[in-house]
This record gives C-alpha cells, structure tokens and sequence, in this order.
C-alpha cells in the first residue's frame, strides 16, 4: 500500500513541476533571496568538487545547477529527477549551451538511485527534493549503495525553524506567519499548485543521511529572509546588503541551524 501511495505521489509531482518547468527558472531568478542562497549553494559544491571527479545531482529541476556544474569544472554530470518536463527542459538548456554531451539525465524518484550502476565521489541536492522524497529509508540505502568511503553528500532541505520569520512576526505582529513550518507539514506553492512536503530540523538528518556518513559542515540559508517574503525589499542596496549579511553568518553557531533552508554536507567514513 505505501508504495502504491508512493507511486502516486511521484505522478503528481511528475505533472505539477512538468507544468512548471518553463517558469520555474524565471520565478527562481527573478528573487534575490533564491538566488544568493543559489550562489552559497554551488561555492560550497565547487569547493568540493575535483578535475574528473564523478557527480550526481538529486532533482535536477530545470538543470540551472547543473549547467553551472558543469561549466565550472568541466566534468561530466549525471542528474535524477521525476519530471519529465524538467528532463525536457533542462535537455534543451544543455544543448543551448553546448554542453549536452557532458549531461546524462535519468528519470528516477530519488528513492530509486541505488538502481544506478555507478559509485559517485559527489551527490548533491540542492531544490528541496529531501522534502518531498516520502522514502527516507530507499533514499539512506541507495545513497550508500552508490558510494564509498571518501565520497562526499551535499543536501539542502527547508527547515523548520527561521530565525528572519521569527523576527518578522515579532515586529509585525502576525503571530500565524510561516507557523505552518513548525507543523512539519507544509504545503509548498509551485507555479499556482501545492505540493505536500515534510519539513525537517538539524536533529532529522539522520533520516536520510547515512551511519556510514559523517557531517562536516552545516550552513544556514536565507535566515534573515525566507524567499517567499524577498519582494517586501524593493531597494536594490538592501538586498546587496542582505545577500551580504546571509554570506558572513551562513557558517556560524546558532545561525547555521536557523535557516529557511539548512545546507548539510557529509562525508563517508566508513
């Protein structure tokens, strides 16, 4: 029964991001919130990342990561996601930028990668699949499957604590504000559609990194601001200097845990 309920979620985030892939870059790029946290994100990835070094990207999306994945190391990248539109989408960017020969993707639910006949140095994750993937326990088994001692995760997730939230309600007064995220159950809005995703802490982790894995590293993202509130700042020197402020804490105590979004990358010890 769970997997048939599994099999039907997938078909339904299968047909909302299909119908989303030709705005999702816009609608990302478009918010300056998105797109600094986007920026940490692939730092940390490249500072990882080495001259033929084999790469796996978890939800792929409309390939943007990827893309720059790419263009900055030259490597080859394999990349999972479970919209078809997306594979589409991001296969035409590719090809728009002449790289389609160093991109493979493969229509898979992250659940499944342990299918994959390849052991990777790097997997990453970066548009909140972790939050929409409703087997953990398939995702823990495949990534250790398709890894070694040595290999490196690197996975963002939303988080259910938001120290920028927090404030906000304090100063404005709305006291229901972002709320739902405490719930752990929150109906995310994708191009005028929701999707049913799990939020998770620092403390979760565990439910979908491995024993085997170690972390070594956590950043916070976006915590003086979610994404969802980014176009209450219209001064273009405020969001410099926010994007700047987000920068300088990502990495520190306290901050790092309080983040929209929670940045976790793990190496394999064992």
């Amino acid at each position: 029964m769970q997997e048939k309920n599994n099999q039907a979620y997938y078909h339904m985030l299968d047909r909302i991001f299909s119908g989303a892939s030709g705005v999702y870059d816009q609608k990302i790029l478009s918010n300056f919130i998105n797109v600094n946290l986007r920026n940490i994100e692939m730092s940390v990835l490249l500072s990882y990342s080495f001259k033929g070094c084999a790469a796996l990207e978890l939800g792929q999306g409309t390939g943007e990561e990827a893309s720059r994945y790419i263009l900055a190391t030259g490597n080859a990248l394999d990349a999972i996601d479970v919209s078809r539109g997306m594979i589409d989408y991001s296969t035409e960017k590719m090809a728009r930028l002449g790289i389609e020969k160093m991109y493979n993707p493969v229509l898979l639910p992250a659940a499944d990668i342990g299918k994959l006949d390849r052991i990777y140095d790097i997997i990453y994750s970066f548009n909140g699949l972790i939050n929409t993937e409703p087997d953990s326990e398939a995702l823990k088994h495949g990534i250790n499957k398709i890894t070694k001692p040595g290999s490196v995760i690197i996975v963002s997730f939303r988080n259910t604590s938001c120290l920028g939230e927090k404030l906000i309600r304090i100063v404005t007064g709305k006291h229901q504000l972002g709320m739902d995220r405490l719930l752990g159950n929150v109906d995310v809005q994708v191009a005028g559609e929701t999707v049913p995703s799990k939020y998770y802490s620092l403390s979760d982790a565990n439910r979908f990194i491995p024993d085997t894995f170690k972390i070594i590293q956590i950043y916070g993202l976006a915590v003086f601001l979610p994404p969802y509130l980014a176009e209450i700042v219209r001064s273009g020197m405020t969001q410099k200097t926010i994007s700047a402020m987000e920068r300088a804490v990502c990495f520190l105590p306290f901050f790092r845990a309080n983040g929209d979004e929670l940045l976790i990358v793990a190496r394999r010890y064992a």
